[in-house]
C-alpha cells in the first residue's frame, strides 16, 4: 500500500493502487494516497502494520531472512504513516510504540527495538519533517468542532441515542450555527462521542468502559509474547486514533481491530491456536486484501459526491440531482444543492422547505430562501429569512446589507438584526452610507436604549443624529458621553462635531482631551494648529513639546516635527523651522525603514 502510494505520488497522484480515481477525496490528503482514500484511515491501518511488524521482528524462532524482510516492511509502513501527514495517525503510532515498550519492560523480556524503530523512522522521514510540522500546526481544520454537537445529541437522547447509522441524517437539527452548515456531516470525528450520540450515553458509555476493562484484564492475565504485545499495542494505537477519527465505522479498520482483540483475548485464556485455525485466519486475511483492492474499483463513483459538482444547465443535471435525493432523502445538503441550482423560484423554495425541515438552523438555506422570496416580491418574508440567516450563521456583511436595504421601518430592522450591538452598529453604518439618515437616527436611538454603556453604539448613534441634521442634540449627547466615558474615541467625536459646527468650544475640549490623553498626537496637533491661528505660537510649541515623551513610533515623531516646523515658520523663526524640518525628514526615513 505504501509503495503504491509512493509510486502514485510521482506517476498517478490521487489514484489508489495506481488504478482508479475516487469520486471524492479527503481534505487532509497527505503526500501519498492509500487505498483507504481518507489519509487518516490509511495512517491508522499502516500504524497497525508497523506495530505488528515490530512484534514479528522480535521473534527469535524465525530465520534471519524472514526477520530482515519484516524489518524492511515495518520501516516502509512506518514511513507511510508519516507520509500521510495525518496528525492522528502519527500520534497513534507514537502511542503504540510507547505501549509496546512499556509492555516489554513489564514482562522483563522487553527490548529497546521499538525505541530504535521510532528513532529510525524519524531519521528516514527527516526530509518530510517540515511538512509534518506544517500539518500539525494547521489550525484551519478543527476536528473538535462537531464534538459538542454530538454530545448535545447524546444529552438529548441519553437512553437509545438517535439510532445506529442515523448520525448523518439527524445532525442537521443539532448543528451549532457557528460551525457553518455548508456541507454534509456524516461522523463526529470522535469514535467515542459518535458512539454515544448514536446508541445513547448508557449503552455507548457501557460499551466503552467494558471494552477498556476487558482489555486491561486480558493484559493482566496473559503471558505475552512479542506478537501478542504488538497486537495489544496496535489496539492502543487504534484507541488513540479514535479520539479524533471514526475509522472503526468502516470494515477496513474494524475487522483488523476485532482480530487483534481476539488474539489478545486468546493469549489471556492461554488458548493454543491449531494449524486449521491458523489456515482459516490466513485465508480470511487474504480475502480482506482482495476485497480492499477489488471493491473500491468496482464500486464506481459515489452519486452524491458527483452531484455536488453538477453545473445547472448541463444535460440531465436535475434528473441526476433528484436521483441523489432519492438515495439520500434525509440529507439536508442534497436538497440545498438542488435549490441553489433550480431556476424556478417556487420549486427552489419547495426544496428549501425540505432543507429547513431537516436542518432548521442552516444559515445557508435561510439566506437562499430570503433571496428567492425577494425575487418573488415577498419583501417582509425575505427580511425575516435574512434575519434568521444572520442569527444562525457567522456575521456576513453582504447578508446584513441586503437585509438593511430591504427594510423600511425600525420595526423591520429590529426583526432583521440579531440582538448584538455589533450588528446594530453595522446596520446604522450601512444606512448612513446609503443616506437614509432618519432611519439611521431612529435605529441609533433604539440601540442606545438597549446598550447604554456600549461605546461604539453610542458613537454611531450620535453620528446618525448629527447626520440627520440635529447637530445641537448630537453635541449635547457627545458631551454626556465624554463625561461618562472619557475615551479617545468619545473625545474625537465631540471635537469633530464642534469643528463641523464651527464652535469656539473646540479649543476648550481639545485642551481637555490633551490633558486626559497626553500621548495622543492628533489632539496635540489640532490644538497647536488652533493656537497658531490665534498667534499663540509659544503655547502651540509647548503643547507639541509635551507630547514628544509619549511617542514611540517614528511616523508620529515625524508628524510632530512637521507641525513644529510650520509653527516656527509662521512665527518667523526660519532657522529653527529648517532644523525641525530636517528632524521630520530623519524620522520619516526611520519610519520607511521600519515598515513591515
Amino acid at each position: 500500500m505504501t509503495l503504491a502510494g509512493l509510486l502514485g505520488a510521482f506517476f498517478a497522484k490521487g489514484k489508489p493502487w495506481l488504478l482508479y480515481t475516487p469520486s471524492s477525496t479527503h481534505s487532509g490528503d497527505g503526500l501519498i494516497t492509500t487505498a483507504f482514500v481518507n489519509s487518516n484511515h490509511g495512517a491508522c491501518f499502516l500504524a497497525i502494520c508497523t506495530l505488528l511488524g515490530v512484534g514479528l521482528s522480535l521473534k527469535s524462532d524465525r530465520s534471519r531472512v524472514f526477520r530482515f524482510g519484516v524489518v524492511a516492511a515495518t520501516i516502509v509502513c512506518g514511513v507511510g504513516v508519516v507520509l500521510t501527514l495525518s496528525r492522528g495517525g502519527i500520534a497513534a503510532l507514537a502511542a503504540g510504540l510507547l505501549a509496546l515498550l512499556l509492555l516489554g519492560y513489564r514482562q522483563k523480556n522487553g527490548s529497546w527495538i521499538p525505541l530504535f524503530v521510532a528513532i529510525g523512522l524519524l531519521a528516514a522521514c527527516a526530509a518530510f519533517i517540515p511538512a509534518v510540522f506544517r500539518e500539525v500546526s494547521n489550525t484551519n481544520v478543527d476536528k473538535s468542532a462537531l464534538w459538542g454537537v454530538a454530545l448535545d445529541m447524546a444529552r438529548q437522547n441519553p437512553l437509545f441515542g438517535v439510532g445506529k447509522g442515523a448520525f448523518a441524517t439527524t445532525v442537521g437539527r443539532y448543528l451549532d450555527p457557528s460551525i457553518g452548515m455548508t456541507a454534509s456531516y456524516t461522523h463526529a470525528e470522535n469514535q467515542y462521542v459518535h458512539l454515544m450520540a448514536e446508541v445513547g450515553v448508557v449503552v455507548g458509555g457501557l460499551l466503552i468502559i467494558l471494552s477498556a476493562v476487558a482489555f486491561v484484564r486480558w493484559l493482566k492475565k496473559a503471558k505475552l509474547d512479542f506478537t501478542t504485545m504488538a497486537a495489544a499495542a496496535s489496539l492502543v494505537a487504534v484507541a488513540v486514533q479514535s479520539i479524533a477519527d471514526f475509522g472503526l465505522e468502516f470494515a477496513g479498520l474494524a475487522v483488523p481491530a476485532a482480530m487483534l482483540a481476539g488474539a489478545v483475548a486468546a493469549a489471556a485464556g492461554r488458548q493454543q491456536a491449531s494449524r486449521t485455525s491458523r489456515g482459516m485466519t490466513l485465508a480470511a486475511l487474504a480475502a480482506l486484501v482482495v476485497a480492499a483492492i477489488v471493491i473500491p474499483v468496482s464500486a464506481g463513483q459515489d452519486a452524491f459526491a458527483s452531484a455536488l459538482t453538477i453545473k445547472p444547465g448541463t444535460s440531465g443535471w436535475r434528473r441526476r440531482a433528484r436521483q441523489v435525493i432519492r438515495k439520500h432523502p434525509a440529507d439536508y445538503f442534497a436538497h440545498l444543492v438542488l435549490a441553489r441550482h433550480e431556476r424556478d423560484h417556487r420549486k427552489a423554495l419547495s426544496a428549501l422547505g425540505r432543507t429547513l425541515a431537516l436542518a432548521p438552523l442552516s444559515a445557508a438555506a435561510h439566506a437562499e430562501a430570503a433571496r428567492r422570496l425577494h425575487l418573488l416580491g415577498h419583501r417582509s418574508q425575505a427580511i425575516l429569512e435574512y434575519g434568521l440567516a444572520l442569527r444562525y450563521g457567522r456575521p456576513r456583511r453582504r447578508l446584513l446589507e441586503r437585509g438593511v436595504d430591504l427594510s423600511r421601518t425600525t420595526r423591520e430592522l429590529q426583526t432583521l438584526l440579531p440582538s448584538r450591538p455589533e450588528s446594530f452598529v453595522s446596520a446604522i453604518a450601512r444606512l448612513l452610507r446609503t443616506r437614509r439618515f432618519k432611519l439611521a437616527d431612529a435605529l441609533g436611538r433604539v440601540a442606545s436604549r438597549r446598550w447604554p454603556a456600549h461605546l461604539r453604539v453610542r458613537i454611531t448613534s450620535i453620528t446618525a443624529t448629527s447626520s440627520d441634521g440635529d447637530r445641537p442634540a448630537a453635541i449635547a449627547a457627545a458631551k454626556k458621553l465624554v463625561a461618562s466615558n472619557p475615551a479617545v474615541e468619545a473625545f474625537r467625536l465631540l471635537v469633530r462635531l464642534l469643528r463641523a459646527a464651527k464652535s469656539a468650544d473646540e479649543s476648550v475640549w481639545l485642551r481637555k482631551a490633551s490633558q486626559r490623553h497626553p500621548g495622543d498626537v492628533r489632539f496635540a496637533s489640532d490644538l497647536a494648529r488652533i493656537l497658531a491661528t490665534q498667534r499663540k505660537y509659544d503655547d502651540a510649541i509647548s503643547i507639541l513639546e509635551r507630547v514628544k515623551p509619549y511617542l514611540s513610533r517614528p511616523a508620529q515623531m515625524a508628524q510632530v516635527y512637521d507641525s513644529l516646523s510650520q509653527i516656527h515658520r509662521l512665527a518667523g523663526r526660519l532657522h529653527r523651522a529648517r532644523w525641525e524640518s530636517q528632524q521630520a525628514r530623519h524620522w520619516r526615513q526611520r519610519a520607511g525603514r521600519t515598515k513591515p
